[in-house]
């Protein structure tokens, strides 16, 4: 990974997002500065320089084009059809490996982009200016350098489900399953997000005083370190129910106790406080802030139950991508003073890329 341009990335975002922020407009061309050195970063890092970016070159180069579309002989590997199709599309056309990586990230891009500007242009009445540096801001720390450039798979299924959604949100069936079931084919673990979705709907807690003792029991349980006692049982009665699916078969060893007691994530650790944050200075009489709020909020317990076992703790965590709108909202909100917006945002963009860097070899 090209760090020197990864942190150049990293401080421009946050500069561009001041100035979008300072003079409330959106700019096109800072936009497509930060786009360009995104891809470029993603698509121009060696083989090794993620944790799975091997994998992918390897399954890349192991295809035969001259097998047609026959998917028992060009996809001898685990990876989902779709994904695979995608690297058959490429390799066919001529392009090397780093082709996978420029198109997955551009897909990640536009899913997710398109999925927020149809959320904050969903009600004409909560209607909210799309500042695309600010939008990216909130998107590259985790999602645009994790998702994009590690779990490549799961990034541009968990996007697309994402915009999905919001085609649902607008009543748009046939064009949300369309894109359901083109997530599907890069990773299967979405099926997860639409549960959490579906379940999402049965959590109601209104008042803002109910959601503060709700995420506060979460911490004070997380500080206590419960939930290692708790996925403990937990581990124990699935490891047999996991262990007997052939797809999930890859992620059994995550349920052995030594090498369980031994992770932590941080990601689920630190999303409580900023929960707490929005919750605080959210605007109660936006709906669709609510809602992404509430599903989000939900998440929350799924992750906590997961939160020591890495693998399982990033399917279920799926849903933590709610709290982007509900960021954006926040910061781009007329009640938070202006000084207070841009340290905020630097502080949520810096922390999220900290614990993107950490699957980063150096």
């Amino acid at each position: 990974m090209n760090f020197p341009l990864l942190f150049l990335l990293l401080l421009l975002c946050c500069v561009f997002s001041a100035i979008e922020l300072a003079t409330n407009r959106s700019y096109g061309i800072f936009f497509s500065v930060l786009a360009v050195l995104f891809v470029f970063v993603l698509a121009s890092r060696g083989v090794y320089n993620t944790l799975d970016t091997g994998a992918y070159v390897e399954a890349f180069e192991q295809i035969n084009i001259n097998s047609g579309l026959n998917v028992w002989e060009w996809n001898k590997t685990t990876f989902e059809s779709g994904y695979m199709l995608m690297n058959l599309i490429l390799k066919w056309a001529g392009f090397d490996y780093r082709a996978v990586f420029v198109v997955v990230s551009l897909l990640d891009m536009f899913a997710y982009f398109y999925g927020i500007n149809n959320i904050l242009t969903e009600n004409k009445f909560y209607r909210r200016k799309h500042f695309y540096c600010v939008s990216f801001s909130i998107w590259f720390g985790y999602y645009g350098a994790y998702y994009s450039g590690v779990v490549i798979r799961a990034g541009v299924a968990l996007m697309f489900s994402f915009l999905a959604y919001t085609f649902v949100r607008r009543r748009k069936f046939l064009v949300a399953i369309f894109l359901g079931c083109f997530a599907f084919t890069f990773h299967k673990s979405v099926i997860i997000f639409f549960f959490i979705l579906f379940l999402s709907k049965y959590f109601r807690l209104q008042s803002k005083s109910a959601i503060l003792t709700y995420i506060s029991v979460i911490i004070v349980l997380e500080t206590i370190h419960f939930e290692r006692i708790f996925s403990a049982s937990l581990i124990n009665f699935l490891g047999g129910i996991v262990s007997g699916v052939e797809y999930f078969n890859k992620y059994t060893y995550y349920y052995d106790m030594d090498k369980f007691l031994q992770t932590t994530t941080m990601f689920s650790k630190k999303i409580p406080i900023f929960a707490a944050l929005m919750v605080l200075l959210r605007d109660k009489d936006n709906p669709i802030q609510r809602d992404m709020m509430r599903i989000f909020i939900f998440n929350l317990s799924i992750t906590f139950i997961v939160s020591a076992v890495p693998s399982p703790n990033r399917i279920f965590s799926l849903c933590n991508i709610f709290m982007l709108p509900a960021f954006y909202y926040y910061v781009t909100g007329k009640r938070v003073k202006l000084l207070e917006k841009i340290f905020v945002l630097a502080s949520f963009t810096l922390w999220q890329f900290s614990v993107s860097y950490q699957y980063f070899p150096h």
